[in-house]
């Protein structure tokens, strides 16, 4: 009978041995993984919200005027920083447009605003680069929107 609690009391030892361990070693890790490899290209999978330090949203949104295509290009950041820019590049039936670098600094938020003429049947594709800069950490988010007008 004693050898079955001396058995007991030191395989429930070994587990917490094990368990506190573990719990260590993962609040290290994740310590460690925050504050030495900042976050530079910013992308959400499946529906998982990236850790930035200041990004916050990006959104490209093109409406049917009537005659134009009228794109909205909007880059967010999480407070006002140094440097908020844009790269568009506009296709309108698979043949270049414009190629552009839009900024803002000192700001929190970049809104830009770009007109298109189209025509009923016009294939319209627009690709960003979403930049936000701060005390020397970039980082960055690629989207693309299209739309037949």
């Amino acid at each position: 009978m004693n050898k079955k609690v001396t058995k007991k009391l030191l395989i429930g030892a070994l587990i917490c041995c094990n368990l506190l361990s573990n719990m260590a070693f993962a609040t290290d890790q994740t310590a460690r993984d925050v504050y030495s490899y900042p976050v530079i290209n910013v992308t959400d999978n499946e529906g998982i919200t990236p850790y930035t330090m200041y990004f916050v949203s990006s959104n490209i949104t093109i409406y049917r005027a009537l005659k134009t295509a009228e794109i909205y290009v909007n880059t967010e950041a999480s407070r006002k920083i140094d440097h908020i820019y844009q790269d568009i590049t506009i296709y309108k039936n698979h043949n270049w447009v414009s190629s552009e670098r839009y900024h803002k600094y000192n700001t929190q938020e970049l809104l830009t605003t770009i007109s298109v003429s189209a025509q009923t049947g016009d294939y319209i594709e627009v690709y960003v680069d979403h930049y936000t800069e701060h005390q020397g950490t970039v980082e960055t988010r690629h989207k693309s929107q299209v739309i037949t007008f």
